[in-house]
């Protein structure tokens, strides 16, 4: 008798929702102190004024799951250039090193290509500040390219 491979169904995708203000009191803690170790420079109130500005922005994809959030925004770079671009400005877990976690979250960046394809915008900017490791986000994309940027401190 051939021996068969039982084939479990996939998980469906997580449920991903838009943020609102509600969303500040479960994610606000975690969230804002990942912030505030990115931009130690800042305050509590200003990263709260920050995050309120951004929840009903357009210009903004502010999305959340049970345990990740994740922040795009539509920014033009150059003002000669024709199209905006979107850009990740985080893709964060409540825990980064529960993979669980970390598979649901690279379920944002198909969000981020779907907003992006609907505003006719042909170029995302990751791995900005993601959990989501770069062969994660490349199995949601497709090929992801590099660009070198050189800059000078003063």
């Amino acid at each position: 008798m051939p021996a068969t491979t039982l084939k479990l169904p996939e998980a469906p995708p997580p449920a991903i929702r838009r943020f609102s203000t509600a969303d500040l009191s479960k994610h606000g803690g975690w969230v804002m102190q990942r912030l505030l170790k990115k931009y130690p420079t800042r305050d509590e109130r200003f990263m709260a004024n920050f995050l309120n500005s951004l929840i009903y922005s357009n210009e903004c994809l502010f999305l959340y799951q049970d345990h990740a959030v994740a922040l795009a925004q539509v920014v033009n770079t150059y003002s000669l250039e024709s199209k905006p671009l979107v850009q990740e400005r985080f893709v964060w877990c409540e825990d980064p090193d529960n993979a669980l976690y970390v598979a649901d979250a690279a379920h944002f960046y198909d969000e981020f290509a779907r907003w992006a394809k609907d505003q006719r915008l042909d170029k995302i900017i990751v791995q900005e500040s993601s959990d989501v490791p770069h062969e994660k986000i490349k199995d949601r994309l497709g090929r992801l390219y590099q660009a070198q940027l050189t800059f000078a401190r003063l």
